[in-house]
């Protein structure tokens, strides 16, 4: 007997040797699924059910077809029947039975069966990646009700098995540190259980470990809602308390930290007197640098906020460069974390800004396809025909290691638990490129949130790369700061170690005025600033991660002039300084930034996001990058111009798709959907198009059919064309060729929609029709 799998969570459908079988009557797929749910069933059982209005021997009869059916186009031994009873052979396989098989590999860890242990975490990954949708999904049998009453009690118990499945998950993942697998898992779990308050609360702890504050209180914000309109009531009391306590950072750990790696000692080297604390970390970067000029070396920097990861990076990248190595910087944002290729677009153009690539020995091919992400890397004409996500990394990985010019290339990227995911995927690819070159990439990242979701994380641990971790200083480390050890230990507990308020004492002379809360020090530095000073400093804010002086002028309305004195007075006061990383006019700490933009009332903020969106707008090439439209999308969002802001997402979408950034591409096309951009069909085409790329098909097919029922009948064509297609892909190819029937009248594309027809009749056997369509598709 050949291969049998039978397909029933998220559709239904029969393989025999992996491809489609010859059975095409629903009750032999119904009679099919019915026993594999129930291990058996009584012929009368199945009569009775299947063919309710027919008399007992024509139920009977119609019931012995059905069984002949499923032999000629299955096997004759894939059912084993008597004259009273058929079931299953226990050589067919069915995705329902491999779920809970995979399950109960769950089961004997030495733990209750809803808990979770290191070992379970595979196993419940692996239940979570079978189950595609509901059980028969999209399948009924119009004829047999009792059928259809039948199926509903298995959808919701499967349903409720993996949210409970998805809610070990969560738990298992974060216990392990892996913050944002949990956080997916716990999204998923409310996708299919959106009334389930307990899952709200989950993803809201989640996130909030997971240092993404804003989308902790987004979750609660979305919880209240949900609640209030499906089921007209409150939130408990407990979900309001979780709320309470995240907004003032009083949340129990998690149930166990990653464990923390501590850098090899090594030789240290004497600092300057402006950086303290970190001579032992500055060491081990320091031969890091040093062995990478015998192959690439990535490393991995972690430590909480305010813990001198900026000023580390600075004073190694500045004695790198002082040694003649050459050193490309980026900085990522909180606010640019779903940028396509951010951090990636820095590193270019900082290149393109110092002339590296001008006499670099590259070809023009890797320029060309790198300059589709910094146009101003082109060489004049050049072929913008999208290639292939392969071809695009290895260009922009030979560009940036071509602008070494024979020396060591440092690639430092600071705040990279803001990293976009296209950026960590591409920088991924890097650190696996350079094991023969003389290259260094550094990221330096807060602990538990990662550097993007993919990616990065996965190298560092692949290529066993070196981990530094930046605690607060203690007293051992002020000991070429401070003489006296008494005095070494008042300074750590006045300041709790952290190395800015460290520095700010000793700069004040010794006293005690900078605050050991670190928010109350930032908040009396900005209820310091004056008039104008204020002013710039909410500019900048709102221009968070793209800023520089002419952006200040246009956003703030201020003189050019009164823009620079006011940014002499900001940087004096350590309020803003200048990036090296970014190339911009930044913030010292994220904290700081976030404080100046919650000062702001709410007019005030609509104006001045207005304004950046129309400074943004009007420069050269904007529309081209695809950094800068989202950002001026974004603005214009939040400066309340909801029909400019669609465009600019529908804008941002097509770029972000044209160079595989898919997840960025689908969140902007829903963005340009929520705005309500004037053309929703081809909205709608771009986002089924990124949802096809990432594998999510049924998505895919509820955003072509949107498509196809707002547009005119050429679009609409298009969009049953590709709905077609994606049903092909899932092997649903009944449903395939009915949206190609419906396509082929006006499709703005004949050849590509025979073409996709013709081989749906190749797959399904048809060789005949298959020629014939072909043959159209070539007249």
């Amino acid at each position: 007997m050949g291969l049998v799998a039978c397909t029933f969570l998220g559709g239904a459908e029969l393989l025999v040797d992996g491809a489609r079988a010859s059975v095409d009557t629903r009750k032999a797929i119904a009679v099919m699924a019915y026993l594999a749910v129930e291990g058996q069933a009584s012929r009368d059982t199945l009569a009775a059910l299947f063919w309710p209005e027919s008399t007992e021997s024509r139920a009977r009869s119609a019931l012995r077809r059905t069984l002949s059916t499923l032999r000629t186009g299955l096997d004759e031994g894939v059912l084993i029947s008597d004259r009273s009873v058929v079931a299953l052979s226990s050589d067919v396989r069915t995705d329902l039975a491999d779920f809970h098989d995979v399950l109960a590999a769950t089961e004997g860890h030495s733990h209750e069966s809803h808990d979770v242990c290191i070992e379970c975490l595979p196993h419940l990954a692996a239940a979570i990646d079978l189950y595609r949708g509901d059980f028969l999904s999209g399948f009924s049998l119009r004829d047999a009700p009792e059928f259809d009453d039948w199926t509903r009690p298995v959808t919701e118990g499967l349903r409720l098995e993996v949210a409970r499945t998805l809610e070990r998950l969560s738990i298992g993942r974060v216990s392990t540190g892996d913050h944002l697998g949990a956080v997916e898992a716990a999204r998923r779990w409310i996708d299919i259980d959106p009334l389930h308050e307990p899952a709200h609360r989950n993803l809201m702890l989640l996130t909030a470990w997971a240092g993404d504050r804003p989308s902790s209180i987004e979750a609660y914000r979305r919880c209240v809602s949900v609640l209030a309109t499906e089921l007209g009531v409150p939130p408990l009391e407990e979900t309001t308390e979780l709320h309470e306590a995240i907004l003032d950072d009083d949340l129990p750990p998690p149930p166990s930290v990653r464990q923390r790696v501590k850098p090899h000692p090594s030789t240290a080297v004497s600092a300057d007197p402006s950086f303290i604390g970190r001579t032992e970390e500055l060491s081990s970067l320091n031969n890091e640098l040093m062995w990478s000029a015998t192959g690439g070396r990535i490393i991995g920097m972690s430590g909480e906020a305010w813990m001198g990861k900026t000023r580390l990076l600075e004073e190694f990248i500045q004695r790198a460069e002082n040694l003649g190595h050459r050193a490309l910087s980026a900085r990522a944002f909180r606010a640019q974390r779903k940028l396509p290729y951010g951090i990636v677009s820095q590193l270019l153009h900082a290149g393109e800004a110092k002339g590296w690539l001008d006499d670099a020995d590259v070809p023009e091919w890797a320029v060309a396809e790198a300059a589709r992400l910094v146009p101003q890397l082109a060489r004049g004409e050049s072929d913008a025909q999208a290639h292939n996500e392969a071809r695009m990394y290895e260009s922009i990985t030979r560009v940036l290691l071509s602008m070494a010019g024979g020396r060591s290339l440092v690639l430092s990227i600071d705040d990279g638990q803001w990293m976009d995911d296209a950026s960590a995927s591409l920088l991924s690819y890097v650190a696996h490129r350079i094991a023969e070159a003389p290259a260094m990439v550094v990221v330096a990242a807060r602990p538990g949130q990662g550097a993007g979701s993919t990616g990065w994380g996965a190298a560092l641990d692949e290529l066993d790369g070196a981990r530094i971790t930046l605690g607060p200083l203690d007293v051992d480390s002020l000991s070429g700061e401070v003489a006296d050890r008494v005095e070494a230990e008042r300074i750590i507990e006045t300041t709790g170690g952290v190395p800015l308020l460290v520095a700010e004492h000793l700069s004040a002379g010794g006293d005690d005025t900078p605050s050991p809360a670190v928010q109350k020090y930032i908040e009396a530095r900005v209820r310091s600033l004056d008039g104008l000073a204020s002013q710039i400093a909410a500019a900048a804010a709102v221009l968070d991660g793209l800023c520089d002086v002419d952006l200040l002028r246009s956003t703030s309305g201020r003189s050019e002039e009164e823009v620079v004195d006011a940014l002499d007075e900001l940087m004096r006061d350590h309020v803003l300084r200048y990036s090296r990383q970014a190339g911009e006019i930044v913030f010292p700490l994220e904290a700081m930034q976030q404080t100046v933009y919650e000062r702001l009332t709410q007019v005030r903020r609509r104006l001045l996001h207005g304004r950046a969106a129309d400074a943004m707008a009007s420069r050269t090439g904007a529309r081209q990058d695809v950094r800068i439209t989202a950002l001026i999308a974004d603005h214009k969002r939040m400066g309340g111009k909801q029909p400019e802001a669609a465009e600019w997402y529908g804008l941002a979408g097509d770029l972000a798709a044209s160079v595989f950034a898919h997840a960025e591409a689908r969140a902007a096309f829903d963005s340009a959907l929520a705005m309500g951009h004037k053309d929703p069909t081809q909205i709608n085409l771009g986002l089924g198009n990124a949802l096809m790329m990432e594998g999510r098909y049924e998505p895919a097919i509820e955003a072509f059919q949107s498509g196809a029922a707002s547009g005119d009948p050429h679009e609409a064509a298009r969009a049953e064309h590709a709905t077609g297609e994606a049903f092909r892909r899932l092997g649903r190819f009944d449903r395939a060729e009915h949206h190609f029937e419906i396509a082929e009248p006006s499709p703005p594309e004949p050849e590509a929609l025979l073409a996709d027809w013709a081989l749906l009749e190749y797959r399904t056997g048809d060789s005949v029709a298959a020629a014939n369509l072909a043959e159209r598709a070539v007249q």
